[in-house]
């Protein structure tokens, strides 16, 4: 009967997250929280656990490549460039498993300039350029 009387206190409180009741007992216990899963009294109830190092590739490898080209003469001038980029996943992946999470992106762009001199007031310009996504995202393996 005593805890369901001060259960009843407790819900006609308005609720005060600025509390200093409430903020010293919550830091009292993260920190003993904090202490027990450090000294690993209960590794199943208080997991010790370093996400970082779990989750996330000591390193990745990303390429990218880039051609251009540029000529002319007195009347007109051209550019042409070509660039291909693969950025692969920082998630570890498992060996057994079918699952892969990683994303890869392979990214394709090019583009050409075109300067004709048509008179000594008039020069014709064309500009064209196009980007392609290739993702890989959360696809199954096998």
């Amino acid at each position: 009967m005593p805890a369901f009387a001060i259960h009843l206190l407790f819900a006609y409180k308005p609720y005060d997250p600025a509390s200093p009741v409430r903020t010293v007992l919550a830091g009292h216990i993260v920190k003993l929280k904090l202490t027990i899963r450090s000294e690993g009294d209960n590794p199943l109830l208080y997991p010790s656990n370093n996400w970082i190092n779990q989750l996330i590739k000591n390193y990745t490898q990303n390429q990218r490549f880039n051609l251009n080209i540029s000529g002319g003469g007195e009347k007109a001038q051209y550019y042409i460039s070509g660039t291909y980029n693969i950025d692969n996943g920082v998630l570890k992946s498992v060996n057994n498993s079918t699952f892969n999470n990683n994303i890869k992106l392979g990214n394709y762009a090019v583009r050409s300039n075109v300067n004709i001199e048509i008179n000594a007031y008039t020069t014709a310009i064309v500009r064209t350029s196009a980007q392609f996504d290739d993702i890989t995202a959360y696809r199954w393996r096998g």
